[in-house]
């Protein structure tokens, strides 16, 4: 019993440990995927409209989530894009923006 205990004692500690101890994702090579992508479109697409950036964002988005498997629909990844390309900010927040408004 007291070996059963002390095993219990031990899975338990292990897995506090554990859980403390994860780190918050990493973003940056998924704001370095993002700001690549989004170059990329706005030299295909070669004038300022906001609908085909807000098109292209999102296009982005879809392809740096599947790419990636980073979770970008988050305030905490438009810190490591402004880290990164500053300008993309704006089309960030508005594609938050509308996924909380149409609770995707």
């Amino acid at each position: 019993m007291k070996k059963l205990n002390k095993f219990l004692f031990g899975g338990i500690l292990m897995s506090l440990i554990v859980s403390c101890s994860a780190s918050a994702p990493d973003y940056g090579p998924a704001a370095d995927a993002m700001c690549e992508c989004m170059e990329e479109k706005d030299a295909e697409r070669g004038d300022d409209s906001l609908i085909g950036a807000n098109l292209d964002y999102a296009l982005c988005a879809f392809d740096v989530i599947l790419d990636t498997g980073t979770d970008i629909n988050n305030a905490d990844f438009g810190k490591a894009l402004a880290e990164k390309c500053d300008k993309y900010n704006e089309l960030h927040d508005e594609y938050l923006k509308t996924i909380e408004d149409n609770d995707f």
